[in-house]
């Protein structure tokens, strides 16, 4: 059904106790060695970095000051200066920019112009 949710736990020990099993047919191993389908530790591993995620965002503050401006973090979005216009994004490390035809960099200075009214984000390209 599309409401499930896998909830996993948040150790090791106790991922391979729920979905470990012995190989009963002895099919792959003589039957003494648990095995966990790769998917299902992908999918764990991925758990995982939700949670450190989640830690990480309650020390840092990027993502409350993304939705203090309508935005998630890794969205990207247009913002304009007096003199330029510039996609945005913020991330846990703070607000990176991309000028037309550049590359991604770190730049705090954006930030502090989108907090001071100096930069605003746009709608359009």
């Amino acid at each position: 059904m599309a409401d499930d949710v896998m909830i996993f736990p948040d150790t090791w020990k106790e991922f391979e106790k729920q979905y470990g099993f012995y190989d009963s047919k002895q099919a792959y191993m003589y039957g003494n060695t648990r095995l966990i389908p790769s998917f299902r530790v992908q999918q764990w591993l991925n758990h995982i970095d939700d949670i450190n995620r989640k830690k990480q965002s309650q020390k840092n503050k990027m993502e409350q000051i993304a939705k203090m401006f309508g935005k998630e973090l890794g969205e990207v979005f247009p913002a304009q200066s007096r003199d330029c216009m510039v996609s945005c994004k913020f991330e846990p490390e703070g607000l990176w920019l991309k000028p037309h035809g550049g590359f991604w960099a770190l730049n705090n200075p954006w930030l502090q112009f989108l907090l001071t009214g100096e930069a605003e984000i746009v709608e359009e390209w």
